[in-house]
């Protein structure tokens, strides 16, 4: 009801790989319509969280992986990261990735925005939706609409319309 009030179509909600609440993913089964997941993936964790990954994409709605750089203090082209890039253009799941000034008063360089085009040179098939990208996201947009979007600069500035396309492919 709060949903519809507020005009609140679809939402993603986060969830870890390892371990996601029981109670919300039923809560999600119960509203399919309604919900998908971001599944939050520490890339450290290598090879176990991957097959994690591939059992929620496979079992559950998941909308998009997901990364927050400054949490493991390592930036988005690591080379711990690369397995899970190649995971989800093999998934055909989108990355999502925190980029720019984080929340915390953490130190920044680990996700500056610029090293995601890094990210999209030597993955060019992977989806990518940035989070927290400021103003130089845009700029990323159209440097490399083909990450963000239908290849076209116009579709990279509509980011989000992947997520819903990515949407309608859940299980």
């Amino acid at each position: 009801a709060d949903m519809d009030a507020a005009g609140v179509e679809k939402a993603i909600l986060s969830i870890p790989a390892k371990h996601p609440e029981p109670r919300l993913l039923e809560f999600a089964r119960a509203h399919p319509e309604r919900f998908a997941y971001a599944v939050s993936v520490d890339p450290r964790k290598l090879m176990r969280e991957l097959w994690r990954l591939e059992e929620l994409v496979k079992s559950q709605r998941v909308a998009m992986a997901r990364v927050v750089p400054f949490l493991i203090d390592l930036p988005p082209t690591h080379p711990v990261y690369y397995p899970l890039y190649a995971k989800c253009v093999e998934l055909g799941v989108p990355m999502c990735v925190n980029a720019g000034v984080p929340g915390p008063r953490v130190p920044m360089a680990c996700q500056h925005v610029e090293l995601v085009d890094e990210v999209c040179y030597d993955f060019p098939e992977l989806r990518i939706v940035m989070r927290h990208g400021e103003v130089q996201a845009v700029g990323m947009h159209v440097h490399r609409p083909a990450a963000f979007g239908h290849g076209e600069a116009e579709e990279g500035l509509r980011a989000l319309r992947l997520i819903d396309r990515r949407w309608a492919a859940c299980r």
